[in-house]
């Protein structure tokens, strides 16, 4: 068993993910790098808690804890030389995030999509309580929800587990189209994630620290279904 460095409880108050090219040379991605990185962060205040890679995409995407978008920023620049320009790269926060149980009969083979939902800005927080209402099926599940922004804000991110894309497909065609207020969805395949801090450990602090988050039972250790 693989072990993580601790996590840093004292006042992490943003959940916030940093989207960027990972330009790999010589093989020294930072996937290839962030586990011995971990230390450094949290030594700046930042606690890292996932890394992923969109499969469309050629971008990596981290999400961590830290007090602030600036702090992250500056630790990702001094520590693995990026440098957030908006462009090629961007840090944003998941604010009011809601995460969700995630049952045992979605099974190993399904695979992880993130949902871009954009809603009327009027009508964003029922398409929220209407999304977070959601129970899984056999088929489909969702892992969080959360803004991409602090509100007045137009656009969800959705996590979900299928099946298949084609599953994904149909359900986002019967079920999430039908909500009044969306306007367009965009479905988006990882092609791979990893934890990087315990499970327990991250649980811990973001029920600890991220006030808004909602945790309504306990969740299944994802860790399998991740890889």
């Amino acid at each position: 068993m693989r072990k993580h460095a601790p996590i840093d409880k004292r006042g992490c108050q943003l959940l916030l993910v940093a989207r960027f090219i990972d330009r790999v040379k010589d093989n020294d991605s930072v996937w290839s790098r962030i586990d011995d990185l971990r230390q450094a962060f949290q030594e700046q205040g930042v606690n890292l808690l996932y890394i992923s890679k969109r499969q469309e995409f050629q971008d990596t995407s981290i999400i961590a804890s830290a007090h602030s978008i600036d702090i992250f920023k500056q630790a990702l620049h001094e520590i693995i030389g990026i440098q957030i320009d908006d462009r090629t790269s961007t840090v944003f926060p998941l604010v009011r995030m809601k995460m969700f149980d995630i049952p045992k009969n979605i099974g190993k083979e399904a695979s992880r999509y993130l949902i871009t939902i954009k809603t009327k800005l009027s009508d964003v927080e029922k398409v929220y309580q209407t999304l977070s209402e959601f129970r899984p099926s056999a088929d489909i599940a969702f892992t969080y929800l959360a803004f991409i922004k602090e509100p007045p804000c137009d656009t969800l991110t959705l996590s979900a587990f299928a099946k298949s894309y084609e599953h994904l497909q149909r359900f986002v065609r019967q079920e999430l189209m039908g909500i009044p207020g969306i306007v367009s969805i965009t479905i988006t395949a990882i092609s791979k994630t990893k934890r990087l801090t315990s499970y327990s450990e991250m649980v811990d602090v973001l029920r600890r620290e991220l006030g808004e988050l909602r945790i309504d039972r306990p969740l299944l250790d994802l860790s399998d279904l991740s890889q």
